[in-house]
């Protein structure tokens, strides 16, 4: 149980620093020379039982009677969760209405650090998972964690770099891309390929960027149906100059009639062959989910072997546009593993869609070897939670 706040001040620890300091320095043992600041503090704070001097300084720094603020929004934890949490939070916790409460947090006291054993934690998320199936959950999980049960969307490794290529990529990137990979036998039949390709693309870019039309592998792929094509050129969202490329490559098209309700069957046999140019490429990109961060339940993989930590900014950043007040789990990061430098940078959005972080590892070992990075995470922490067998 940490050393009750109300009776220090900021003033007065900070004091008990400085007199160590200088007790170190005049000390006889030249060995406490070299005793740095930062880790007096961290000294300091432990022994009031504190998680950290940051934790310490910003509980001080809240104005008295500061009203509690739920960490999970209202979520109703059973009562093994409650009763882990009530018990192993670093700061005072309260059970308000049945909800978990956290009391003189900081500004951002709805992140969490949850220290436990891999199996701890995995019966812990999947425990929230079956409990509260309507609260919106992402989890993006590292090479330390244990497999966690999941019901919702799974991306691995080249999916997330693939739905995030998508979800951010210009139009003209997608189209080199596309025509990078597309059939080599026949140049005249390339060449009226990628005019349609060029063409569809842009169509739905737009979509994706001003209508929330999510664009996927599958989506682009459905899309290469003859039928598919007609109905986005006459599509109301697409502003003239966008949807006018698409009605040419139609018109263009032998036997292709505007007016008509059903096209010839030359003119579907004439278009088939078209989209099958680019049948490798639609093999790359499709299998991602056409749900993907759509779905309230999206779990992201990662390796060692495979850096994904920019698609993951991507997908985290939509994902939570898409669902507020939702809870992000980064859980068994590797200490050296890029996504931590990826996170640091996506707190202000993931706050400003009302959004719960937490981090979850064996240990703060775990985190970042880079103490800059390491610091940012601290800094950015409200809590922790230690899960005990």
């Amino acid at each position: 149980m940490s050393f009750n706040s109300s009776v220090l001040s900021e003033k007065t620890v900070k004091s008990f620093v400085d007199r160590l300091l200088r007790r170190y320095k005049n000390h006889p043992n030249r060995l406490f020379h070299d005793v740095k600041r930062a880790a007096i503090q961290e000294d300091v704070a432990a022994m009031l039982g504190f998680a950290s001097w940051h934790v310490l300084i910003s509980q001080l720094k809240q104005p008295a009677g500061s009203s509690p603020v739920s960490l999970f929004k209202g979520i109703v934890l059973n009562e093994r969760m409650l009763k882990i949490v009530r018990q192993k939070a670093d700061k005072d916790v309260i059970s308000v209405q049945d909800k978990v409460s956290f009391i003189k947090t900081s500004d951002l006291r709805r992140h969490l650090f949850l220290w436990g054993l891999e199996h701890l934690r995995k019966e812990w998320y999947e425990e929230l998972l079956v409990t509260h199936p309507d609260v919106p959950v992402l989890l993006v999980q590292g090479p330390l964690s244990a497999d966690i049960s999941w019901n919702g969307v799974q991306l691995h490794n080249n999916e997330v770099v693939t739905q995030a290529f998508l979800l951010c990529s210009a139009a003209n990137e997608i189209v080199n891309f596309l025509e990078a990979l597309a059939s080599q036998e026949n140049n005249v039949w390339k060449s009226r390929a990628i005019s349609m390709i060029s063409a569809l693309v842009p169509a739905l870019v737009h979509l994706r960027d001003h209508a929330q039309i999510p664009f996927t592998g599958d989506t682009l792929r459905q899309h290469m149906d003859l039928n598919q094509v007609v109905q986005l050129s006459k599509n109301p969202k697409l502003p003239p100059e966008v949807a006018q490329p698409l009605k040419a490559y139609l018109r263009s098209l032998p036997g292709y009639q505007e007016v008509a309700t059903r096209q010839a069957e030359t003119v579907n046999e004439n278009h088939s062959y078209l989209a099958m140019q680019f049948a490798h490429p639609l093999s790359l990109l499709t299998g991602t989910s056409v749900q993907g961060v759509t779905n309230k339940h999206l779990k992201l993989s990662s390796s060692p072997t495979f850096d994904i930590s920019g698609s993951v900014g991507v997908i985290v950043q939509e994902w939570g546009k898409r669902h507020p007040n939702s809870l992000v789990v980064f859980d068994g990061l590797e200490h050296s593993s890029p996504l931590y430098r990826t996170l640091t940078h996506l707190f202000s959005s993931l706050r400003a869609n009302n959004a719960s972080v937490i981090i979850g590892n064996t240990s703060s070992a775990d985190l970042p070897d880079d103490r800059q990075a390491r610091q940012r995470l601290e800094t950015r922490i409200g809590g922790a939670v230690h899960l005990e067998e």
